[in-house]
């Protein structure tokens, strides 16, 4: 009944302009809208979907069909055909930029002797180092040797050299012992000023065989200085050749490690092109089998009691409000009434004779003396005295 008189309402409604009329499709829209609540259950991937219907019955049918046409519409919007051979054909390409990586990878590490690279780089840091202080000891014996002669050539100029102007020697060392035997040529030749004259035979030959042995001494000088010029060549080249080899590990450090970068790239793309293409392969597997990743773990029933008051208990509370309404208005109507109904009454009220009293005139009556008065007859008199 409350569903009749609200449809009648609602014509009256529409018929008057006051509301615009809505289709039986956008309403029945608009119903399940407002009617299906869905509640997801915490900590698990069950949802409970519930349908709240003005109708006890077809609600599990509708309920039902609804989730059919979710599940449908599921599939279609997943669907892609294309995915899976452009997943497949990326998959292809990105293996094969991966293996050419692998082997520049390799060849790199062939070519750079990379094994242990780090070990390799300490190695060759304390080859450099120990290379680089055994060529400056060998640059420093080598300007030790030309140094001294130098001084030996710049002695010999003079006419009393000096060998001692040479500098210390090492000890038990074909110099050192030339520089002894010349220490006593000098001390025997000024023993013999004191008793010959420097022209003497005598101081002649003591002055030859120092001369033999300067010569010997620059000689010694002069090899010691090619010898320790061409360990320092050598020790020189050795140390190039380290610095070249650590130059070039660390050339082939800087390729390696942009190579492994790039393969650790290609191998994120690699592993993200297979997932992609696993996925599309079974969202299509599932499409053709028409099987979706949601599942309906319960259908829908028809309720066994309806939702909200029951009708008894919404007409008891109507009817409960009507009665205190009309107590209420018979409240106010006796606290507003004087109970004056007869002359006696109002003459006792106002303590003063009434004149007269005039009877009210039914509406049947004002009606008749109204036409009475149009025809011209007594109405007038009755009109009148109604009136007064």
């Amino acid at each position: 009944v409350g569903k009749q008189v609200k449809d009648f309402s609602n014509e009256l409604m529409i018929k008057a302009g006051l509301r615009m009329k809505v289709p039986p499709r956008d309403m029945a829209i608009e119903l399940l809208h407002r009617g299906i609540i869905a509640l997801p259950q915490r900590e698990s991937n069950i949802v409970i979907v519930k349908l709240i219907f003005p109708m006890r019955e077809y609600a599990a049918t509708i309920l039902n069909t609804y989730l059919d046409f979710y599940l449908k519409y599921r599939l279609r919007l997943y669907e892609n055909r294309e995915a899976a051979s452009f997943f497949e054909s990326e998959v292809k390409a990105s293996s094969q930029e991966l293996s050419d990586a692998e082997r520049r990878l390799r060849e790199t590490e062939d070519r750079g002797n990379i094994q242990a690279l780090e070990k390799q780089k300490e190695v060759l840091i304390a080859e450099v180092t120990r290379l680089g202080a055994l060529v400056a000891d060998a640059r420093i014996a080598r300007d030790d040797a030309a140094d001294k002669l130098a001084r030996l050539e710049l002695e010999k100029r003079k006419p009393e050299p000096e060998f001692a102007a040479l500098g210390g020697f090492q000890q038990e060392s074909f110099a050192h012992s030339i520089l002894l035997q010349l220490a006593d040529l000098q001390r025997q030749r000024e023993q013999l000023r004191m008793t010959d004259l420097d022209t003497g035979v005598r101081i002649a030959n003591n002055r030859r065989q120092f001369e033999e042995l300067m010569r010997l001494l620059e000689a010694n000088l002069r090899s010691v200085r090619v010898d320790r010029q061409k360990v320092f060549d050598q020790r020189s080249a050795e140390l190039d050749r380290a610095r070249t080899s650590l130059r070039s590990l660390h050339d082939s450090e800087m390729e390696w490690t942009s190579l492994k970068r790039q393969l650790r790239l290609l191998e994120e793309k690699d592993s993200f092109n297979r997932k992609k293409f696993t996925e599309a392969a079974s969202t299509d597997s599932l499409t053709k089998r028409q099987i979706g990743s949601v599942a309906i773990v319960e259908r829908a029933i028809d309720p066994v009691m309806t939702a909200g008051p029951r009708k008894v208990l919404l007409l008891g509370i109507i009817g409960a409000g009507a009665l205190l309404l009309a107590l209420t208005w018979l409240a106010l109507a006796e606290f507003f009434d004087h109970g004056i109904y007869d002359g006696d009454r109002l003459a006792r009220l106002l303590d003063a004779p009434v004149l007269a009293v005039v009877p009210a005139a039914s509406p049947a009556l004002i009606e008749s003396s109204v036409r009475g008065d149009n025809h011209g007859g007594t109405g007038l008199g009755i009109t009148h005295a109604a009136r007064s």
